[in-house]
C-alpha cells in the first residue's frame, strides 16, 4: 500500500510541474525501493501511471477552451476505421490508458528488475 500511495503522490506532483515521462522516474526508484515481486512492480505502476495520467486527461478536457480533444482524436480516428464510431475523448483516453500503462508498468519493472540484478 505505501508503493501505490508514493507512486500516485509523487508521480501526480513531479508529472504535474514536470515532463510527461516523470511517472517513469517515479515509477523506476519506487519499485527499485519497495517492490516484492516484479507482478507487483508492473502492476501497481502501470495502475498508478493510468490513474494520474487519466485524471489530468480529462482534468485538460475540462479545462480546454478549445476543442483540443477533438482534434486529437481525428488523427487516429481517421486512420483507424475502427475507430470512427468512439466519441473523441474515449478515442483521446484510450491511448492515454495505454501508453501511461506501459511507460509506467516496464519502468516500474525495470527497478525490481535492477534490485534484483544487484541483490
Amino acid at each position: 500500500m505505501k508503493l501505490v500511495i508514493i507512486l500516485i503522490v509523487l508521480g501526480a506532483v513531479l508529472s504535474f510541474f514536470g515532463p510527461w515521462w516523470s511517472i517513469a522516474v517515479v515509477s523506476f526508484v519506487a519499485c527499485y525501493q519497495l517492490a516484492t515481486s516484479g507482478k507487483m512492480a508492473f502492476g501497481w505502476s502501470a495502475f498508478s501511471g493510468i490513474f494520474i495520467w487519466s485524471g489530468f486527461s480529462l482534468l485538460r478536457h475540462i479545462q480546454a477552451e478549445a476543442p483540443i480533444t477533438q482534434k486529437m482524436a481525428g488523427l487516429f480516428q481517421y486512420s483507424i476505421s475502427a475507430l470512427q464510431g468512439v466519441p473523441s475523448l474515449g478515442v483521446v483516453l484510450l491511448f492515454v490508458v495505454l501508453v501511461s500503462g506501459i511507460v509506467g508498468g516496464f519502468s516500474g519493472l525495470a527497478g525490481y528488475q535492477v534490485k534484483q540484478l544487484f541483490k
